[in-house]
Order: C-alpha cells, then sequence, then structure tokens
C-alpha cells in the first residue's frame, strides 16, 4: 500500500521524480487545489493551508490537524467537502481518516488573514546524493551560503511558501518570558550563546513558534551562517533513508556542517536507540566546532526514561528552558493580538470568556477564534457574548477530555519509569510512594472519582490516604521541594506540567 503525503508547504523525501504534472506526483495536491476552490478565501486560510496535512493510502484520505477539537470540528464542518474533492481525484468515492499531529498549526495570524506571504522563505539543497526536499514545508529548512541549488519540481512550485514565525508575533507573557530571552538573545548572537538551547513544555505552549523565529531572525541578520530546521522525526527519516541508500555520508555532510541546528519535538527519540546514537554524534560535532544547537520537546530532559544518559547530559550541557501553559493574562493578550474578527473587534465580555474557558494551550484559543472567524464569515451577524457561548458550545466540550484514574496512572508510570503494579504495591520506599502520591493528587484534580474510589484504585487505601496525599502535594508545590529524577533534580511543578502534557497528549 502505497503512502502519500501533503503537508501545507509539503515536505516529501523522494529519491526518485517522475516528470509528470503535479497532481500525478502528488493526487493530495490535487485534493488541496479543490478544497481551496469550494471554499471561501477566509474560511480555507482558517482551517486549511498548513493547518492541514492529507495522506492519501489508496482510496483512504487521511486527514491530520493539530488538535482533538478540531478533529471534531472537521468532521462536522468540511467531511462533505474533504469526500468531494477525494472523489474527484481517484475517480470513485473513498473514505475519510481524521487524525490528531500535534505539529501542525492551528492559528491564524493577524498578518497571514490579511494576505502576506513574506517571511522567512527557504530552498532545496541537495548535495552528493543527500536529498533534503524544498525546504518552505514545517518538516525541514535549510538556508545559508551553500552553493547551487536547484529549481523546486512543479508540485512545490504550485504552493506558497511557507512563512516562518517571528518573535514580533509572540505575545510574551509570565508563562514564557524566560524561554522568550533565551531565544530573543541566542538567535542576536548564535556563537555567544551556550549549546544546546532546551526549550520544553506541553502541547501547544509555542515551542515551535520560538524555533521557527530563532531560525528567521538568524537567516535574517546573518546571511553567511548556513541554518538546519527541521523535526526530529524528520531528521530519522533522512537518516534511516541514507541507511538504506548507502549514503549516510552524505546526510551527516548535510547536516553537520551547519553552524546552526534547530531541531524539534526530540522527544520523537526516545526508544529509538540509533537515532539517539546518530544525534549524540551530531550533537559532539557542533560542540567540537563550537556551532549552535537549539532543541525542543514535550518535557524536561531529566524525564526522558528512554534516552541514553550520554544524551540527557548532552541536552543539560547548556541551557535549559521552559514555556508554561498560557496564564490568563497571556491568554487574553493573545486574543487581543488576533485583531478584528468578521471585520468587528470582539466585545471584552466575549474576550473573557474565551480566555477563561480555553485554559489548555494557545492553540485551544486560536482554534475559538478561528470557530467565530467563520462564522462571522458566513453571517453578518455580530458576535456577541450569547452567540459566542452558543457556537462554542461543542467547540469547549471537545477541549474537555474525559480523564480516567487509569489515565493518570498510566501518565505517572511513564515519567518515572515504574510499573503499575508498583504503584498499587504497599512499597513504602521513595521511588514509589512519591509517584503515588502524584498519582493521588491528579486523580483528585483530572477525574470525577472520590477520596475512597482513588484510594482503592490505587492498593485498597482508604480515603483519608488520598486526603493525606493530596495536602502533601500541595505543600510541596507551595513550597518548590524538588524531587530526584534519573539525570538529578526537578521541581514538583515540571514533574506535574510533564504529567498533565501526556495526559492532554494521549
Amino acid at each position: 500500500m502505497g503512502l502519500r503525503a501533503f503537508n501545507g508547504g509539503g515536505c516529501k523525501m523522494q529519491p526518485e521524480r517522475s516528470r509528470g504534472s503535479a497532481s500525478e506526483e502528488n493526487p493530495t495536491v490535487e485534493i488541496e487545489n479543490t478544497v481551496r476552490a469550494a471554499l471561501d478565501g477566509t474560511t480555507y486560510r482558517n482551517w486549511f493551508g498548513d493547518k492541514v496535512r492529507f495522506e492519501l493510502e489508496d482510496d483512504l484520505l487521511i486527514v491530520r490537524v493539530g488538535s482533538p477539537f478540531l478533529v471534531s470540528w472537521m468532521q462536522r464542518h468540511f467531511s462533505g467537502v474533504l469526500r468531494d474533492a477525494l472523489r474527484e481525484s481517484i475517480g470513485r468515492p473513498g473514505q475519510l481518516r481524521f487524525s490528531v499531529d500535534g505539529t501542525l498549526r492551528t492559528a491564524t495570524s493577524q498578518s497571514e488573514s490579511s494576505g502576506e506571504s513574506s517571511g522567512a522563505q527557504s530552498h532545496s539543497d541537495r548535495s552528493n546524493g543527500a536529498d533534503f526536499s524544498p525546504v518552505d514545508s514545517p518538516a525541514v529548512a535549510v538556508a545559508g551560503k551553500i552553493g547551487r541549488r536547484p529549481s523546486p519540481p512543479a508540485s512545490d512550485r504550485s504552493r506558497p511558501p511557507r512563512r516562518f514565525s517571528d518573535f514580533s508575533e509572540f505575545v510574551v507573557g509570565e508563562c514564557n518570558e524566560v524561554a522568550h530571552r533565551a531565544a530573543s538573545q541566542l538567535s542576536a548572537d548564535p556563537s555567544g550563546a551556550a549549546s544546546p538551547l532546551f526549550i520544553h513544555g506541553g502541547v501547544g505552549v509555542g515551542k515551535t513558534h520560538l524555533l521557527e523565529a530563532v531560525y528567521r531572525k538568524v537567516r535574517g541578520t546573518a546571511n553567511s551562517l548556513r541554518v538546519v530546521y527541521m523535526t526530529a522525526e524528520t531528521f530519522g527519516n533522512y537518516f534511516g533513508a541514507s541507511l538504506k541508500k548507502g549514503t549516510t555520508p552524505a546526510f551527516r555532510q548535510r547536516v553537520r556542517t551547519a553552524d546552526v541546528l534547530i531541531l524539534d519535538d526530540v522527544d520523537f527519540f526516545e526508544g529509538k536507540r540509533v537515532f539517539q546514537e546518530e544525534l549524540l554524534h551530531t550533537l559532539q560535532s557542533f560542540e567540537q566546532r563550537g556551532m549552535t544547537v537549539v532543541l525542543a520537546a514535550d518535557r524536561h530532559p531529566r524525564l526522558f526514561t528512554k534516552v541514553s544518559d550520554e544524551l540527557v547530559s548532552r541536552f543539560l550541557a547548556g541551557t535549559v528552558v521552559r514555556v508554561q501553559n498560557p496564564d490568563v493574562e497571556t491568554r487574553r493578550q493573545i486574543i487581543e493580538r488576533r485583531g478584528l474578527v468578521g471585520g468587528k473587534p470582539l466585545p471584552v465580555t466575549v474576550r473573557d470568556y474565551i480566555a477563561n474557558r480555553f485554559r489548555n494551550n494557545v492553540r485551544e484559543v486560536e482554534g475559538a477564534m478561528n470557530v467565530l472567524e467563520t462564522y462571522a464569515s458566513m453571517t453578518t451577524q455580530p458576535i456577541s457574548l450569547h452567540s459566542a457561548r452558543r457556537i462554542l458550545t461543542e467547540l469547549e466540550r471537545d477541549c474537555l477530555r474525559v480523564v480516567q484514574v487509569t489515565d493518570v496512572e498510566r501518565a505517572v508510570c511513564d515519567v518515572f519509569n515504574v510499573g503499575t503494579e508498583e504503584l498499587r504495591s504497599n512499597r513504602r520506599t521513595r521511588s514509589i510512594s512519591r509517584p503515588r502520591m502524584l498519582a493521588m493528587y491528579l486523580a483528585r484534580k483530572h477525574t470525577e472519582a472520590a477520596y475512597a474510589e482513588i484510594g482503592q484504585h490505587f492498593g485498597g487505601r482508604n480515603h483519608s490516604t488520598v486526603i493525606s496525599a493530596e495536602k502533601k502535594v500541595g505543600d510541596w508545590l507551595t513550597d518548590g521541594t524538588s524531587i530526584r529524577m534519573s539525570e538529578g533534580n526537578l521541581s514538583f511543578a515540571e514533574v506535574i506540567e510533564s504529567i498533565e502534557a501526556r495526559l492532554q497528549a494521549s
């Protein structure tokens, strides 16, 4: 079964290309064009473009979007358009499947809404058999003075260039100011920064935005520097392909000769020993040459349980900064920065409603704004608090994932690398009792389970044990107490944030 993919700007490894038309090379391009033609410009910008990735497997179209509530929204509002586009492309009725891909965008920035297409565009870069596909895509970008660059194929020229985020669009608050400052300082002087810069935080909090901003700033101010930007999955795919094709030296030449390497989603490497070894040697190469690396992941390096100690120590050797979930004031600023909806400013009551109801991450806030924008584009009615509540009811329900005690237990076990049977046992060593207390605390916070039910789940304990655990964890958070992890100490707040990120992503 062949797998063909389209991702907004379209990043693909294609060792061999036919000389056919764009739609012959990649039928998902035809599907995208059909969807674009069927929708008005505002609706398409809000919900498609680089916010959706299409993958076609025979007669099955997989539609990937950035969050669970967007899956529900797309199913309700665009299934018909997508089925029609699929039928037109393959010549017969097909099937749809919707899926979440946390790397995809969900927002429409003010500049994008106004049709701005300028920004950090990149170029195709091939050398010695290592194929870096056109780099105006979310997966990989290579820029700098690196010799002749062939023209991209027709299928890629037909797509608008990827627009990288920059620092001016990033809303700074208490939740992210340290990470923003570190990224800004590095981009202003890459050679003077501690390397690697490791940015961690939950889903949809702005890590990728900062990485893109670093890429764009370095490109704009230091044209002589060669900058490589890619996701960890793309790094792994390219490296794996180079092993199969016997072009590993060429792959290493393309990556390790960069002046700045920006690598997103490095948690992808967990449990992948061969990829970890390659990344370790890559980081060693950059350190030896005095060059700069920027990394991002969904958790602190010390919370990796299936990454080698040596690689974790490399992550910790530079600067580690955290991006927290947006506080209410930052959420308000994001809404205000978005500007007009349907050509009119949102009432303060509506802005406050969105800021207070969509709390988990930036994507939820921007998803709510997109829903209102689409509604406004299809009607002439102004957005009031009453209409916003009515329009966003389904979206809000989709954001409120039902969490079970077993979900909490699984996330805690993953973070601490312990088994469920240990968490439910009578063992009282700190390595087990503290994760158990955290699990009880989070079960009370995120589930509807009563104290007695939680205690029964964790080894038949009584309700007073759960109450005591809840109070103890609260004291740890208040006091800023640290806990010993595999590679050192972390605050309980950081550990809890990592567990909650896993709950949110699951």
